[in-house]
């Protein structure tokens, strides 16, 4: 498991950056802001949304920072962001928790600032709708910027220059995942799939999924109602069978609502390893199968 830090400034993407990792990685996310804004509307602290930077580190840092020792313990990969994360972090961990996290500074150089302002402001609810939008000019855009650069040298935190048009790259991330899994000798491995079955030239039912360490994912399973009950499904699952067949993997994880067809996957060899019951719509209650290679 990892816990993930992004630091910036304000409006270099760290909400941007967070989102697309939860999309591929399926890491949840926890945005500081969203904290600072529940402890501020609940009125658990004087301070507001425009008080200074550092005020509002030393209030949050503290909680920030027993949730992800939390999360470390209890094996739970986790990805904080927000600008309220001090330079000297490694400060307040053991050994034992920094070697499973990471952190990264997303910093813009003054010169893409200065050819790139307007486009910076626009896009800063590109995630989120901030209702609260501190205004911030180009120059205190620099500074901070230039601020963070020179703490992150001081302090030997990596981080990512923002140099040229910005656009969202996953080697980033994956460079992140695979160094970590090198000093634990295993290979993280990641990669989507999909598989089409056709009928007279007509697509009649795909399946989706990925490869993670050593485990496959089924996503989804679709047939189209006109070919169900025919074994497009069962050929689906039997093309990953024999795709992941040999390549080291150790079994196919799949969850399937009640309403949908669980005895189906343990007709093709699933075992059930759990129920989620959902005591409120027992139609959603999640079957858990795994099948060994």
């Amino acid at each position: 498991m990892m816990v993930i830090l992004i630091a910036g400034a304000s409006h270099t993407g760290k909400t941007a950056f967070a989102q697309r990792l939860l999309e591929k990685y399926k890491y949840p996310y926890l945005s500081i802001d969203h904290l600072k804004m529940g402890l501020i509307r609940s009125k658990n602290t004087k301070l507001t949304p425009t008080s200074d930077d550092e005020d509002l580190t030393t209030y949050l840092w503290p909680i920030v920072r027993e949730m992800i020792k939390t999360a470390i313990e209890n094996k739970q990969n986790m990805i904080v962001e927000g600008c309220y994360i001090p330079f000297n972090w490694k400060d307040d961990f053991l050994e034992e928790y920094l070697k499973q996290m990471r952190y990264i500074c997303l910093i813009m150089t003054k010169k893409y600032i200065n050819a790139h302002f307007c486009d910076i402001i626009s896009h800063s609810n590109v995630i989120e709708n901030r209702i609260v939008d501190n205004k911030i000019s180009q120059a205190e855009l620099i500074r901070d910027n230039e601020h963070n650069l020179k703490m992150c040298r001081k302090y030997n935190n990596k981080y990512i220059l923002i140099a040229n048009a910005y656009k969202f790259n996953y080697k980033i991330a994956d460079d992140l995942l695979s160094e970590y899994d090198e000093e634990h000798d295993v290979e993280y491995n990641f990669k989507k799939f999909a598989f089409v079955a056709k009928e007279n030239g007509k697509d009649v039912g795909y399946l989706t999924g990925f490869s993670y360490y050593s485990e496959i994912t089924i996503n989804n399973l679709i047939v189209l109602k006109k070919y169900r009950k025919k074994g497009v499904g069962t050929k689906l699952i039997f093309q990953v069978e024999k795709h992941f067949m040999g390549q080291g993997f150790n079994n196919i994880n799949l969850v399937t609502n009640s309403f949908q067809a669980p005895n189906f996957y343990e007709k093709c060899g699933f075992k059930l390893e759990f129920i989620r019951k959902n005591e409120k719509n027992p139609k959603l209650t999640k079957y858990f199968y795994v099948k060994y290679f």
